[in-house]
């Protein structure tokens, strides 16, 4: 299980993640990625996409995989609403994103923040007793 907090962050949106696997920590990620760019209550889960990158550590493998999602929805309007981890190593992931193409035009108000980047301040997935946690701050 996992849960995130919203943290104080000037002219950025930052998140704390909460979880009890570092498996949850990419899963909540990725979502939370999504449920700040878009309102996801009229995604169905029609297709699948999948994601393997590389990285010298965890840290920058979380780093890796919320950049190619954010590019991925910029380049292609792919919004995901279930996150499965397929492959987890300490320098590669592999994902399953299941969610939709955005075919049409969606109305302003279901948009939420435009996300330009991520950046890699203060992430870093560090273990404390049982559970797992990081910030992410994305540049809106």
């Amino acid at each position: 299980m996992w849960k995130y907090t919203y943290i104080d962050h000037t002219a950025d949106l930052g998140v704390k993640i909460t979880a009890d696997s570092k498996e949850e920590i990419y899963q909540a990620a990725a979502l939370i990625l999504y449920e700040n760019l878009i309102s996801l209550d009229k995604i169905r889960l029609k297709k699948k996409i999948r994601i393997r990158i590389t990285g010298k550590d965890y840290d920058q493998l979380l780093f890796n995989i919320l950049k190619k999602l954010l590019e991925y929805y910029n380049i292609n309007r792919f919004v995901g609403k279930q996150v499965d981890i397929d492959l987890l190593k300490k320098d590669s992931l592999c994902i399953t994103v299941s969610g939709d193409f955005l075919k049409e035009e969606i109305p302003l108000h279901l948009y939420k923040h435009e996300i330009k980047t991520i950046t890699y301040h203060g992430l870093h997935i560090k273990k404390s007793g049982k559970k797992f946690t990081t910030n992410v701050i994305f540049d809106i």
